[in-house]
């Protein structure tokens, strides 16, 4: 959510850790040391909160090809 302000963050490991807002809803993913290995960690963030695990993984990865950079990810319905 642009312009949303973090009322804390939620360690889900070691390496990644959730901003949620006010009302406990996720507002982004911090995930150290990437090259590690992220689908653990993005998926568990993602089974906490109630996001879709795919979409956060894809959005990880290019974030990846594209360092140094906020990854801004807006996910839609599956198609039916």
């Amino acid at each position: 959510m642009i312009g949303a302000v973090a009322h804390s963050g939620e360690a889900v490991d070691d390496r990644c850790t959730v901003a949620v807002d006010a009302r406990g809803g996720a507002l982004s993913i911090e995930l150290l040391y990437p090259a590690d290995g992220m689908e653990p960690s993005v998926t568990a963030a993602a089974e906490r909160f109630g996001s879709d695990a795919e979409a956060i993984q894809a959005a990880a990865r290019s974030a990846l090809a594209a360092p140094d950079r906020q990854v801004l990810l807006e996910v839609g319905a599956r198609a039916s």
